[in-house]
């Protein structure tokens, strides 16, 4: 399960969001701002949730900024009492904190479990484009990164095309120019860079991963893995999934593609 560290005052909030997170993460309490940044900077995990506003250990947004620059693949999800804080809440965009949940009114166990879900896709994505930077064009880094955070909403390519205020076929022309894969393939490997963290858990099984992608099979997401990484799903797990798919997708959609223009 994901690993989540923690910093929450209110020991009622605190019991809340782990009702809400129980069985589908690995929460990780820190009981003050030395012991969360140890944990985050120190130890394997893929997020945090944190109350910026902690009475006792408040955390400066400058704080945030420096943290997220060290660390961008961590899920930054802030659990906290924003409500009449609007220009907080628009300087957190800005850093691209991943999740905001405001206490008291967006923080149903529901809601809860989806905002930190996609916080959890959003740095994925975002580990996935900083390792490809200066091997594919920005535009290429944009598709791939909204591809990959929205696996879980079986996304379109009109829907691809959309978020880059675009049509398909202008989107589809615009990646041609650049020798670039289409919308399609795009929106392919996003979901195969998703299933890639999802089954760098060992403990996760392929079947739940399969569904949670909306696989019908779990035999339908290992012929899609091999087919973009060239081997069974069985190496890849034990030697890193996320690291065979992104040698997959340098191969076959960037190298080769570098070749043939050449």
């Amino acid at each position: 399960m994901p690993r989540l560290a923690g910093l929450e005052p209110d020991a009622r909030l605190t019991a809340r969001l782990s009702t809400a997170l129980a069985d589908h993460h690995e929460p990780i309490e820190c009981t003050d701002i030395g012991q969360f940044w140890d944990v985050v900077m120190t130890r394997p995990v893929d997020g945090s949730v944190i109350d910026i506003y902690h009475p006792a250990h408040p955390v400066s947004l400058s704080d945030l900024q420096r943290r997220r620059c060290r660390v961008p693949p961590l899920a930054i999800v802030v659990y906290a009492a924003v409500h009449n804080r609007e220009l907080d809440l628009f300087e957190l965009g800005r850093l691209k904190v991943e999740g905001v949940i405001s206490t008291g009114t967006t923080d149903q166990p529901p809601e809860t479990r989806r905002a930190v879900a996609e916080a959890l896709c959003a740095a994925n994505a975002l580990g996935v484009t900083n390792a490809l930077v200066g091997e594919l064009h920005p535009l290429g880094l944009e598709c791939l990164r909204w591809a990959a955070e929205r696996t879980q909403d079986s996304p379109s390519v009109e829907h691809l095309a959309e978020a880059l205020v675009l049509t398909s076929a202008g989107l589809a022309l615009e990646l041609l120019k650049r020798q670039l894969p289409s919308p399609a393939r795009f929106i392919f490997w996003g979901r195969l860079f998703r299933a890639a963290s999802l089954l760098s858990d060992a403990d996760r099984r392929t079947e739940d991963v399969a569904f949670r992608l909306n696989y019908s099979l779990a035999s339908a997401l290992t012929r899609t893995l091999r087919r973009g990484t060239g081997c069974s799903l069985r190496e890849p797990r034990r030697r890193g999934t996320t690291a065979y798919v992104l040698d997959g997708f340098l191969r076959r959609q960037v190298r080769n593609r570098a070749r043939g223009r050449q």
